[in-house]
């Protein structure tokens, strides 16, 4: 699945330590009760001077019942 979602980005070391509402590219990949993530988040002028990445599992901790 390809998507994508806000985030609240607030950090002394982005945009001069001004808060701001980013968009983050996501895909996920489905691997049966574990899901493998990856997200980016572009560089965007002067609000974030520089791209980010990251890839992360989601492991759920209890069994829904269907």
């Amino acid at each position: 699945m390809i998507g994508g979602a806000l985030t609240v980005l607030d950090s002394r070391t982005c945009n001069d330590g001004v808060a701001l509402i980013g968009m983050i590219s996501l895909i996920n990949y489905d691997i049966g009760r574990i899901k493998l993530n990856a997200a980016y988040l572009p560089k965007c002028g002067r609000y974030n001077g520089v791209d980010a990445s990251g890839v992360y599992i989601s492991v759920p901790l209890e069994q829904r019942a269907r």
